[in-house]
Formats: C-alpha cells, sequence, structure tokens
C-alpha cells in the first residue's frame, strides 16, 4: 500500500511536559524505503523529525501552512509524473530495506542454532 501511496503522513503528539513519547511507527521506514515523502504532524522536534531530516524523507512541521505547502509541492509533482518520490539519502535508507534486514535476522537466528 505504502509503495503506492502519494504521501504518507506519520502523526505525532508532542504535548507532554516531560518531552516526546512513543515510538518511531514502522509506517516512517517503510516509507523511508519506498522512497515515498513522508509528512510528519505535530512536529516531535526530536527523534523523529531529526531522522526525517537527515535522510531527507520528507517534512516535520507544526503549522497548517507547511502542511498546506508540501501536500501542495507533492501535488504538482504528481499531476506532472503521475507519481511521488522522495529523493533519500540511500545509504541511510538501505538499513530499512527489509530484504537487508531479514538477512540480518536470518544472521541472529544462525548465530543462536550454532552456538
Amino acid at each position: 500500500m505504502i509503495n503506492s501511496s502519494s504521501v504518507v503522513a506519520v502523526l505525532t503528539n508532542k504535548f507532554s511536559t516531560d518531552g516526546p513519547k512513543g515510538i518511531i511507527t514502522t509506517k516512517f521506514f517503510e516509507a523511508l524505503g519506498c522512497e515515498k515523502p513522508v509528512l510528519n504532524v505535530v512536529s516531535d522536534d526530536s527523534f523523529l523529525a531529526s531522522i526525517i531530516k537527515a535522510t531527507n524523507a520528507g517534512i516535520s512541521v507544526s503549522s497548517a501552512d507547511d502542511v498546506k505547502t508540501f501536500l501542495l509541492d507533492k501535488y504538482r509533482e504528481w499531476s506532472a509524473n503521475g507519481f511521488t518520490r522522495q529523493p533519500v539519502c540511500s545509504k541511510e535508507a538501505a538499513k530499512f530495506d527489509r530484504v537487508y534486514q531479514a538477512k540480518q535476522f536470518e544472521e541472529v537466528l544462525n548465530n543462536a542454532i550454532n552456538n
């Protein structure tokens, strides 16, 4: 499903007195691997926002104007091409590829069995 999406919305909530809580959803990493643009609202101004910026995965925003600008830009891209693509930093994105992760998991299992 993510591969056929035009934008992947990742919703977060930073309204905590002692900082952001929770996990970074797997949907973010799937979008990263598929090179689909990520729209993170409301920015956690922490881990997820940092990863989005470091990998060029999309945008992490808190204002409606920023959401509108991003979506209009992606709409124009979709109108011109029939699809959207977010050119993520390939070195970083490779770490989140399911095939790569499956190979890592296989190595862990093989090591556990052999030891």
